[in-house]
Order: structure tokens, then sequence, then C-alpha cells
């Protein structure tokens, strides 16, 4: 068998209350420096002084001098001479001798010999 448990009872706390403050009325300040068009003054337009054309220098075109076209000599083409190859000579390589290397010759560290530092002299300022 199975009891149901009851659910605990739950209150709601009340929100809290809000003032709105009002805003701070503003006011526009007026201008301080009033300013004063100065009129532009009078412009006179001086016309132009009148120009006169000079007439056109009448010219003549001479006609060109006719040439004439020389025709080119004839040219003879001499057929090449024909060359024969020789077959190249055939060659032996010699076989190389053997060879033998030498075993290096064995070498022997030295150990280092061990130094001492001195202590450093005390430095005055």
């Amino acid at each position: 068998p199975t009891t149901s448990v009851p659910a605990p009872p739950s209150t709601n706390t009340p929100a809290v209350p809000t003032t709105n403050t009002p805003g701070v009325p503003t006011s526009d300040a007026p201008v301080s420096n009033p300013t004063t068009n100065t009129p532009a003054d009078p412009t006179t337009d001086t016309p132009a002084a009148p120009t006169t054309s000079a007439p056109a220098v009448p010219t003549t075109n001479t006609p060109a001098a006719p040439t004439t076209n020389t025709p080119a000599v004839p040219t003879t083409n001499t057929p090449a001479v024909p060359t024969t190859s020789t077959p190249a000579v055939p060659t032996t390589n010699a076989p190389s001798a053997p060879t033998t290397n030498t075993p290096g010759v064995p070498t022997t560290n030295t150990p280092a010999v061990p130094t001492t530092n001195a202590p450093a002299a005390p430095a005055t300022n």
C-alpha cells in the first residue's frame, strides 16, 4: 500500500512597492552671441574689349613627285653539299682494380683535467 504525503502550503511574498522619481525640468538658455550679416560690396562688370580675327593666309599644296619601284634582282639558291657521317669507333672499358680498406687506428680519449673556479672578489660600489 502507498501513502500520499500532502504538499507543504506555499506563501507568496508581496512585491516591494517602487516609487518613480520625477525628472529634473530643463530650460534652454538664450543664445549669448547674436550675429549681424554685413552686406557685400557691390561689384561692376567691365565689358570685354572687342576682338578682330585676321583672315587666314591661303596655302597651295605642291603635288608629290611620282616614284618608280625598281624590280628586285632574282636570286638562285645553291644546293647544299651532301655530307657523310663516319661511324664511331667502339670503345671497351677496362675493369677497375679491386680496392682494400685499411682499418683505422684506434684512438683513446684522455680525460679532461678538472678545474676549480676561484671565488669572486667582493665588489665595492
